[in-house]
């Protein structure tokens, strides 16, 4: 069945693929004290990172969500000024939207905006979030996606990438160097 499709409703696609995300996964891999920690944060597995594409007409949407041991290659507030170095450098690139994503240059795919807020340095999991909206040209061209992100990440064994556009609903489990993913 094919999906009617709105300019419009491509935010709220993501919106839509991001809570799914998080509602299948409220708990963690891993032994900390949890505490007064609320459930609104969502997933979050070292050594698992959630990337989510939604494609409408001529616009591309990407979300990235990694936990900070992955982005940071640490999981707390900056101790030193190397590690305030790492997490400045991290923020950046993350609020470039550069090699994010590699797509078919026949495509004509350009970043039109950024959505980016880094994660609170008192969290006791820090999660990075970050949105991207690409406008394409030649949206027929869009067959694949390199998740270019990977290459930046530290430690990823995992990424759970979920595909919506007019004709694709689908969700896949890849190793961390997955190469071309297929977009139709």
């Amino acid at each position: 069945m094919k999906l009617p499709w709105h300019p419009t409703r491509l935010a709220l696609s993501l919106m839509l693929l991001s809570c799914m995300t998080l509602a299948q996964g409220q708990t963690h891999d891993h032994d900390h004290d949890h505490e007064g920690e609320s459930l609104e944060q969502g997933k979050h597995v070292h050594g698992e990172v959630t990337i989510n594409v939604a494609l409408e007409g001529n616009s591309l949407a990407v979300e990235v969500n990694a936990p900070a041991l992955h982005v940071l290659g640490f999981e707390r507030a900056a101790r030193s000024a190397e590690e305030q170095r790492v997490m400045s450098e991290a923020n950046a690139w993350l609020k470039s939207g550069t090699s994010i994503i590699g797509v078919p240059t026949t495509a004509r795919c350009r970043l039109q905006s950024v959505e980016f807020t880094p994660p609170s340095a008192t969290a006791k999991h820090p999660d990075y979030r970050a949105s991207y909206l690409y406008r394409c040209e030649q949206p027929a061209s869009l067959a694949w996606v390199e998740l270019w992100a990977l290459r930046r990440l530290k430690g990823v064994e995992k990424v759970e990438f979920t595909l919506l556009n007019g004709s694709v609903q689908k969700q896949l489990e890849l190793g961390s160097a997955p190469g071309r993913i297929a977009l139709r």
